[in-house]
């Protein structure tokens, strides 16, 4: 994971780590879970407007990754990692995707305890089991 720190310490996170986590959800899935880009929420079929987002069996799944980079910058790091664990990583458990939730919940889970405080270290752990 490409974190870099920035002078207070924290982690700066950016579209590039969110991409990199719904990578490895995809090369877990057993092909049920893929990266689209410039489609339609439930088509391939082009829409120009449209970044780049996960799809379950070509449905949409959360929001633009793209868009979970800039809330990390505007709303903060610990919006957009709660926001895209309850939109991509915990779907994907619901969906039978225990690979996928295991191992990118893991990249996020390590993502979330070199940004948030201690003290939440062990309920952040907890969201993953």
């Amino acid at each position: 994971m490409e974190a870099e720190k920035i002078q207070d310490g924290s982690l700066e996170i950016n579209v590039k780590m969110f991409i990199e986590i719904a990578e490895e959800a995809v090369k877990h899935s057993e092909g049920k879970l893929r990266i689209a880009h410039n489609e339609y929420d439930d088509s391939k079929k082009q829409q120009m407007e449209a970044a780049h987002f996960l799809k379950f069996n070509e449905k949409r799944l959360g929001r633009d990754l793209e868009l979970y980079g800039l809330m990390s910058s505007v709303a903060g790091n610990e919006t957009a990692l709660v926001q895209f664990l309850e939109e991509i990583i915990v779907p994907l458990k619901a969906y039978g995707l225990m690979g996928s939730h295991k191992n990118a919940g893991e990249k996020l889970k390590e993502i979330g305890l070199n940004v948030f405080k201690e003290s939440i270290h062990e309920e952040w752990k907890g969201l993953f089991n």
